[in-house]
């Protein structure tokens, strides 16, 4: 593991921790972590030092200035730690003195994606490569879609060029609708190896949004061409209806709460919520809806519908505000689910949970359906219990469908599960956040996303570096 450039790195690979291959320049903070070692090893040393390269060895350089005859000095310490962290982060912790309340995804050596790391690719969107080792580009590489779709794009570049950046315009891939896999091959005289992308063209349509008034109360849709979405204020602050090429993929009791298995009442869809806050408690507080506009940390101006629960008779969390937000962007089969909880309780939380919940249904029999982790057996549903944890990516699928769902979540940094019994499958996904007195404080998204073949969480994981932090409440 290795702090370079602002990142931080995971060279799995053994080919890329060559001495030679990183400039301790670049080393952006004072520590080293080995997760493959067994066990694993850590090794920290004073942040005002640095560290630097000596003959085939590593050494620590301290600035002592000019010493006076007879001045003692003494450095700071460093620290080997054996065995004594099995996670990099909290070996970081230790050694920075402090932890940070947002856990940043690691880094591939051999960057290969969306240009400024943005799955949702526009007209003038490109694809990049990046070798951030001090090893330039030296070999074939070859771009293609998954599936054959459009004809393969080669280039070759040679040590002598110097190149450790190349851009490649988008395949062509018949319009938006639809999640794109990219797949680029490097084969140099020594090597090959592969890394995939996933790509998701939006348009420029705007997002429809209308309100239907009838006689059980306002009813919020929203629509951007594959993807519809609906919610109720009366019904409950949920969003029970999500719909793609007209198919509906969410399970709710919609028009009316109602007990479901152990449940009651239960709404279903999509919902957030808070631990020791009942669904019966959650009901009684004063909720709204209202269409939104928000803008995440890679510029997408996403569009949809916020529902509003506002906390002011249950005693323990009098005074929350809990805020789901349902997100749709022009064209791209993905919906983007996020929470902003507001706290006037006059109290600080040092890690307050909640938890987006999901109702999921695959279409004529529950019995059809199925899910999936990464690299896991696939579980039927509607029939034994099961349990199963998210390590980022859970799909869903059915029998009699070819479209998947993909569960999206950032991991590490949530707690994310499916559970499934003969009545429901329900996904849920929880984490937690200090907040202070009169604090806003914004969630990891949850994504959604619709794609004719399965996405692994590597693939997709420029959404899991999505975060709407710099919102204000």
């Amino acid at each position: 593991m290795l702090p370079y450039d602002g990142d931080y790195y995971d060279l799995k690979d053994r080919y890329a921790a060559g001495y030679d291959d990183w400039d301790m320049d670049r080393m952006t903070e004072n520590w080293l972590f080995s997760r493959h070692a067994k066990p694993p090893r850590g090794f920290c040393w004073d942040a005002s030092a640095k560290l630097v390269k000596l003959d085939w060895h590593f050494g620590i350089e301290y600035a002592l200035g000019r010493p006076s005859p007879g001045t003692t000095i003494r450095t700071g310490s460093s620290f080997l730690a054996i065995g004594t962290y099995a996670d990099w982060w909290d070996f970081r912790c230790f050694a920075r003195k402090r932890r940070d309340p947002v856990r940043p995804l690691l880094r591939d050596h051999w960057e290969w994606g969306p240009s400024g790391r943005n799955p949702f690719a526009g007209s003038a969107s490109e694809l990049k490569l990046r070798q951030h080792r001090n090893q330039p580009i030296d070999g074939t590489l070859t771009v293609s879609l998954s599936g054959g779709k459009a004809e393969p794009i080669r280039t070759s570049f040679h040590r002598e060029e110097q190149v450790y950046e190349a851009a490649f315009a988008l395949p062509e891939s018949g319009g938006s609708g639809r999640v794109e896999k990219v797949q680029l091959i490097f084969e140099a005289e020594d090597l090959r190896t592969e890394r995939r992308t996933v790509v998701i063209p939006v348009t420029g349509a705007p997002v429809e949004q209308e309100v239907c008034r009838e006689a059980a109360g306002e009813r919020y849709r929203c629509s951007n061409g594959p993807l519809t979405i609906e919610a109720s204020p009366a019904f409950g602050a949920v969003l029970h209806s999500l719909r793609y090429n007209g198919e509906e993929w969410l399970d709710s009791s919609f028009p009316e709460p109602g007990p479901r298995s152990w449940w009651n009442p239960w709404h279903g869809g999509i919902s957030a919520s808070i631990p020791n806050l009942s669904p019966l408690s959650r009901q009684e507080e004063r909720r709204d809806a209202g269409f939104v506009s928000l803008k995440d940390n890679r510029s997408n101006e996403w569009t949809g519908i916020s529902l509003n629960t506002y906390i002011e008779k249950h005693e323990k969390y009098r005074g929350i505000q809990l805020s789901l937000f349902a997100l749709l962007l022009p064209g791209a089969p993905v919906l983007c689910c996020v929470t902003r909880l507001t706290n006037r309780t006059g109290l600080v939380y040092t890690h307050f949970k909640s938890t987006i919940d999901s109702f999921f249904h695959p279409g004529r029999s529950l019995r059809e359906g199925w899910a999936e982790a990464e690299d896991e057996v696939r579980y039927r549903c509607g029939q034994a219990g099961a349990d199963l944890a998210s390590e980022g990516i859970i799909r869903f699928g059915s029998d009699h469908r070819s479209d998947i769902l993909h569960a999206v979540s950032r991991y590490p940094g949530t707690d994310a599960w499916l559970y499934t019994n003969n009545r429901l499958i329900q996904y849920g996904v929880t984490q937690g956040r200090s907040i202070e007195d009169g604090e806003s404080v914004w969630t990891a998204p949850v994504f959604f996303a619709f794609a004719d073949q399965p996405l692994s969480y590597d693939e997709s994981r420029g959404l899991a570096e999505i975060r709407f932090d710099d919102n204000r409440g």
